[in-house]
């Protein structure tokens, strides 16, 4: 998570959406002037007069402030009048996409490397396991949602990522620079299947109930030819 204090901005760092990309991308007019961002995924916590990044990487709130921090809990500790201010925004995914990038993320390395030989039916019922028990894990709406309702002014769709930043750098008064956007924890998966390869009916329904508002409110939808949106 991020707060610029000289750009009056917030972000909340949604799971699986290039989060850390656009975290770092934003992460200099969070920091002291000439300090620069650090080109890495894990992090300290930084706090100055600047703004705060939050602690990256694995361990949880181990920190004051930390990534994947609720938005209710930013709010909390930084004012009811700086959040009001500021400028929050986030990165938001269909969610069927979501879904089998963290299966992948989630996979220990070795299992992941013999998975490369497996049937595809193999991993479609492996993953209809994984789903059942993780999916509800993945969804993270109270990054973006405080009290039932929508808290963030912006969302940065992953699907169109560079004109989201690009929209972000607009309202908050800052150079669209697009070759500054790296690509981090983003390994290709080890089988080439279609996104809607991996859905069975029960899947789908799955899916379809955890992310009902973010399905509806963007038009993600999970077609023949994988995911879209409207």
């Amino acid at each position: 998570m991020l707060v610029s204090h000289r750009h009056q901005f917030i972000y909340t760092k949604t799971f699986k959406t290039a989060s850390t990309s656009v975290e770092i991308y934003f992460e200099d007019a969070c920091l002291p002037q000439g300090r620069g961002a650090v080109d890495r995924h894990r992090i300290a916590e930084t706090v100055s007069a600047a703004g705060i990044v939050g602690r990256r990487g694995a361990g949880g709130p181990s920190a004051p402030w930390y990534n994947h921090m609720p938005a209710s809990l930013i709010r909390e500790r930084l004012g009811d009048e700086i959040w009001r201010r500021y400028f929050k925004f986030c990165v938001i995914r269909n969610p069927f996409e979501k879904l089998v990038s963290q299966y992948w993320f989630s996979m220990p390395v070795a299992r992941k490397a013999a998975m490369a030989v497996w049937p595809q039916q193999a991993i479609q019922r492996d993953f209809a396991t994984w789903l059942m028990a993780g999916a509800a894990g993945v969804l993270d709406r109270d990054l973006y949602f405080i009290d039932g309702s929508v808290c963030v002014d912006f969302f940065i769709r992953h699907e169109s990522l560079l004109e989201g930043i690009e929209e972000v750098c607009r309202k908050v008064g800052l150079p669209f620079a697009p070759d500054n956007l790296g690509h981090y924890k983003s390994e290709p998966h080890p089988v080439g299947m279609p996104t809607a390869a991996y859905y069975d009916h029960a899947g789908m329904a799955i899916v379809e109930n955890l992310f009902d508002w973010e399905l509806a409110h963007f038009g993600y939808a999970l077609g023949p030819d994988g995911p879209s949106a409207s």
